[in-house]
């Protein structure tokens, strides 16, 4: 698997898998073709690795939306994240103590009650 370093940019083992993927990709598709299979294994590597920081940044929101005011709605939240729901399950994982509580007329109250020193097993 191809994948990028700790710094954010491409280290020399990618560059070189490029290379040897490009190489047989060339063999087989004919230059065109081996450019065209290279730029699209491109996009969807950095796709991933955008979407995994995106879910990152949006837990890390969620976090700091309920730390600071300690009880938000579902409304409230809906303002910080679209799908804060994912972002609360993951939180609730790591070991934070989230409660839910329904106030009526689809309205939820989510209240940050601190974090555990024991995360939840992912079974």
């Amino acid at each position: 698997m191809i994948s990028g370093n700790a710094g954010g940019g491409f280290g020399t083992r990618t560059t070189a898998a490029f290379c040897r993927y490009l190489k047989k990709t060339d063999q087989s598709h004919g230059a065109v073709g081996a450019a065209q299979c290279w730029a699209a294994r491109i996009f969807r590597i950095l796709d991933g690795m955008t979407e995994t920081r995106r879910r990152a940044n949006a837990k890390q929101r969620v976090l700091e939306a309920l730390v600071a005011y300690r009880v938000r709605t579902n409304v409230e939240l809906l303002t910080v994240c679209f799908r804060y729901g994912s972002r609360i399950h993951e939180l609730r994982r790591e070991g934070h103590v989230i409660q839910t509580q329904a106030l009526g007329g689809g309205l939820y109250e989510y209240r940050y009650l601190g974090q555990t020193t024991t995360p939840e097993l992912p079974f």
